[in-house]
């Protein structure tokens, strides 16, 4: 995955805070002669021990441990002890999986279900390296076996929860409201893709190998764990929206990145595809993009028709300018020559990209929380609310199926603006009867004084 060139200032800053924790070790290895630490070139913190008119050492165990003293005393006796990584090596085939076991229904599923043969590349190693991973989990009754060798017979229902649970992990948080740490449960969301993955094995062991299973879908009887955030991605404010547009000027592709997820509120798997290869114009002339959406293509899919907004289409025209947009596609790689054909973002590289903008964002503004591309999603959503468009006008440009997920999407942002709007309408209609409210002051006044 091409990752694009990181920013000079982000680089210098971590090259400095490097320089920092070295300086801190360097501190600490006072008692140990001729040993210094340095910050690499890639802002890593090495450690050397570096005798008088002798070659220098790495000290590669991490300081302070029992491993650092033992490589250290070597090295000053003349044998250096350095402890490196074992030549990677293929692991050994796995032997053939035991008829009826859960290994067995999983690689069935992979060689057969028809859902599974047509999902794309990536949508097949993610969904076998999770169904993968339960076999070699140990059985919570007999921990000498494991998962995978476990009967179908035996698959149930605790074995379903046992295994999302084995996905669960605990960290320590600070509760802004009480001031203290506690500890909560994270990491459901893993454990709710491992249900719904293995719900599918066993959805199609049921149609294909009813007698294996008793005919039942064991994972069904289990609910998926709730969201840790039920609020999902951060929506950023418009003070940040502001804050990011003057920062990144017309003509920057961090700024190309964030008007095309702003403005046409769509997913980070869509803006990749965005040009002029789906652009089309609408019965009343007007520029829009039209496509068929990533997400639930094989199944579902939704085609959307987004608008050219007067920013977006000024956004690009600065690009166009700059030399920075491709001729077909919107977000491409630099060019080394005009004749090279365009070479687009794979979506994680436009996160990282994003990303590394927010970090020089907040080390230049200030400000405290990231957001993510799918947060300016949710920040359009909000936009198209405060325009004054429908339900199903918002659903047809951001892809949505139900008036629901446009309400969940704007609900909590638009509280604060509406909270906003409230007061304002509030100062609005007492400037209008400020002389009502005067002489109704006036008279509660001289009620009192007569009383």
């Amino acid at each position: 995955m091409a990752r694009p060139k990181l920013d000079p200032e982000i680089k210098k800053a971590r090259h400095q805070k490097a320089k920092r924790e070295a300086e801190k070790l360097n501190k600490k290895l006072g008692s140990h002669a001729y040993t210094n630490a340095y910050a690499t070139e890639w802002s890593k913190v090495v450690v050397y021990y570096e005798p008088p008119g002798q070659r220098k050492v790495r000290i590669r165990a991490p300081f302070p441990s029992v491993e650092f003293d033992a490589e250290l005393l070597a090295a000053k006796q003349g044998r250096p002890l350095q402890v490196r990584p074992a030549k990677a090596c293929s692991p050994e085939p796995r032997k053939a999986a035991a008829p009826d076991t859960w290994r067995w229904g999983c690689q069935d599923y992979f060689a057969n279900d028809p859902t599974y043969r047509e999902m794309s590349k990536r949508d097949k190693r993610n969904r076998k390296n999770v169904l993968e991973s339960t076999w070699d989990e140990p059985h919570a009754r007999y921990p000498h076996l494991r998962y995978g060798d476990c009967p179908l017979a035996d698959f149930n229902g605790e074995s379903v929860l046992i295994l999302m649970k084995r996905k669960l992990k605990w960290k320590t948080v600070f509760d802004e409201i009480t001031g203290e740490e506690r500890e909560v449960q994270t990491n459901f969301s893993a454990a709710n893709t491992r249900h719904k993955f293995i719900s599918a094995v066993l959805s199609y062991l049921v149609q294909n190998h009813t007698r294996v299973v008793g005919g039942r879908n064991w994972a069904r009887d289990i609910k998926p764990f709730k969201p840790e955030n039920e609020e999902g991605h951060r929506t950023p404010s418009l003070e940040e929206i502001a804050s990011f547009q003057e920062q990144f000027k017309l003509g920057s592709k961090e700024r190309l990145l964030f008007d095309l997820a702003y403005y046409t509120t769509q997913r980070r798997a869509d803006l990749p595809r965005l040009g002029r290869l789906v652009l089309e114009k609408d019965r009343n002339g007007n520029d829009r993009l039209s496509f068929v959406q990533h997400k639930l293509r094989n199944k579902k899919p939704v085609r959307a028709y987004v608008p050219l907004f007067p920013e977006l289409r000024q956004s690009l025209e600065a690009a166009k300018e700059a030399g920075i947009l491709g001729e077909t596609l919107y977000l491409v790689h630099d060019k080394i020559s005009p004749t090279q054909p365009d070479r687009p973002y794979a979506e994680g590289s436009l996160g990282n990209m994003m990303q590394d903008a927010i970090k020089k964002l907040t080390a230049k503004t200030g400000i405290k929380k990231s957001f993510s591309l799918h947060g300016l999603r949710k920040a359009g959503v909000c936009r198209l609310i405060m325009m004054g468009l429908s339900a199903h006008q918002i659903m047809a440009i951001t892809g949505h199926r139900t008036p629901w997920e446009i309400d969940r999407y704007g609900r909590d942002y638009m509280r604060s603006v509406a909270s906003e709007q409230g007061y304002q309408r509030y100062l609005t209609w007492r400037a209008q009867n400020e002389a009502v409210i005067e002489a109704d002051i006036e008279f509660a006044e001289s009620g009192a004084e007569v009383a």
